[in-house]
């Protein structure tokens, strides 16, 4: 259901809403498993949607020239956006030359959105030495051979003619080493960029790309990829993340964006999602990003972007809701054996006409599963959503798949909720809780084509690559005292 075209790895995307429809562009590379040229399997792919959940391939745009007469746009394209004003479609992205793949922003323009042409006088946008690392100054720097300017988000300030360009860039800031930063530009006619500025720095020395600028209310909100592997694991509030969008605030679109205490906006491991970008699409705003998911990268569901106790966070979207096929009653639940030689039941579980209550032997780890009416569809999609009050160091849901269980664990006095391997309880991901003092939680679990989502009190938590499966079994569990489940529902999703 989630779209992937066979054969090609699916990367970072970015969206536009035009004539009814959202379109998307994306990146994607080749995964070894169906034989492409460099043009078809390197190109930006183009997709469009009216509901943000199935998607149509509207072909490829933007072919990697690799022609020795244009050598600052030589390899393949890289990430960028796009904006339409009065019937033109200007699709921005990552040029990379010839010689080092260092970078520049071009500009392809449309008049019917599909149909694009380059624009003759690329770059539109080149790194100014006099505020950035730029072509003029590149030797003087000690950082990378390639020159950075990449990525580029546009949006429009509505309280002024300018519209504002932010890339991701490299600049000395009187560091060590120069870092990697977010810039800023502005236009009055989307083709000409001048005063660039440095609108972000970031907390740590290393990469940051990926931006996405937006405003709500009073505010600008900006947010940015990074994460252990680009040297920022330290930039990241929370000990169970190690990739992540953070976001910054700031009260003008020129910056300067600082962060906040809680700034975490998407946060996993390297099997979770990555380069987050926005759409508004029928008076909300939706982030999209890419999943790492078990039979290759593809693209998330949608989530709502909104402001909860005042953090930007990624909201489940009641347009989810229409993917379910039907719901499946719960007609009971059975204990489950869980060690490994004995076949042992760690408690006891009663049911009631309000829910289900489970209570552990001791300090053990009791493990259910339910018995639901019908039978799977054999997709292995699956969702459910209970209310816990919970009084216990664990409990959740479990996830009987074939060959490996998993487990949503929530763990309120560890102000923790971490996805686990059942049984071993082996760490997958995990993120740390803010909330204290609850008496009830709502946790709601997709399992969406090799991707787990699971999301509590409406806030996505945790999103990771799992097998994928025909046939996923749910249950409740419990360790180390007892828990209530109440509102039990299972559905099953679309394929």
């Amino acid at each position: 259901m989630k779209y992937r075209k066979p054969g090609l790895d699916f990367w970072d995307a970015w969206f536009l809403q035009r004539d009814g429809e959202v379109h998307a562009f994306h990146m994607q590379v080749p995964d070894g498993t169906v034989s492409f040229s460099e043009e078809e399997g390197r190109s930006v792919g183009h997709l469009t949607s009216k509901d943000l959940l199935h998607w149509t391939f509207r072909g490829n745009v933007l072919e990697p020239l690799m022609d020795p007469d244009r050598p600052q746009d030589f390899h393949q394209k890289f990430t960028g956006c796009a904006f339409c004003k009065d019937g033109i479609t200007y699709l921005y992205y990552t040029m990379r030359d010839r010689e080092s793949c260092s970078q520049r922003i071009g500009l392809a323009t449309s008049g019917n959105g599909f149909d694009f042409e380059l624009y003759p006088d690329n770059p539109v946008i080149e790194p100014d030495p006099s505020v950035l690392i730029g072509f003029a100054n590149r030797d003087t720097f000690k950082f990378d051979p390639v020159v950075d300017c990449r990525d580029l988000i546009v949006v429009k300030d509505p309280d002024s003619p300018y519209y504002y360009g932010y890339f991701a860039a490299g600049a000395d800031v009187g560091r060590v080493s120069p870092v990697g930063v977010i810039a800023v530009c502005r236009s009055t006619d989307l083709i000409h960029w001048t005063d660039q500025a440095i609108a972000y720095v970031p907390p740590v020395n290393g990469v940051i790309e990926v931006p996405d600028v937006y405003r709500i209310g009073d505010k600008w909100y900006l947010t940015v990829l990074c994460g252990a592997n680009y040297t920022g694991r330290s930039a990241i509030p929370d000990d169970y993340v190690t990739n992540a969008t953070l976001y910054a605030v700031a009260d003008s679109p020129m910056g300067p964006f600082v962060h906040t205490d809680d700034c975490l906006f998407l946060g996993g491991t390297i099997g979770s999602g990555f380069t987050c970008r926005t759409v508004e699409w029928e008076g909300k705003r939706y982030v999209l990003y890419v999943d790492r998911a078990s039979g290759g990268n593809s693209l998330a569901l949608p989530k709502e972007v909104r402001l909860v106790d005042g953090c930007l966070r990624p909201v489940y979207t009641d347009r989810l809701a229409s993917l379910r096929t039907g719901e499946r009653t719960v007609l009971g639940v059975t204990p489950h054996q869980n060690a490994f030689a004995w076949n042992s039941v760690g408690g006891w579980q009663e049911e009631s006409g309000d829910g289900v209550s489970l209570r552990t032997e001791g300090r053990s780890t009791h493990f259910t599963e339910l018995s639901l009416s019908g039978s799977p569809d054999g997709s292995g999609n699956c969702e459910i959503l209970c209310t816990m009050s919970p009084n216990a160091k664990a409990s959740g849901i479990v996830f009987y798949m074939d060959g490996q269980p998993y487990t949503v664990s929530l763990e309120p006095s560890r102000k923790r909720i971490l996805l686990l391997k059942t049984y071993t309880m082996d760490f997958v991901a995990g993120r740390e809780l803010k909330a204290e003092g609850q008496s009830a939680y709502e946790l709601r679990v997709l399992v969406v084509d090799g991707v787990l989502e699971a999301y509590l009190d409406g806030v996505l938590l945790l999103q990771a690559a799992v097998p994928k499966t025909a046939d996923v079994r749910p249950g409740l569990f419990c360790e180390d005292g007892s828990c209530t489940f109440r509102n039990v529902h299972v559905y099953t999703l679309e394929a």
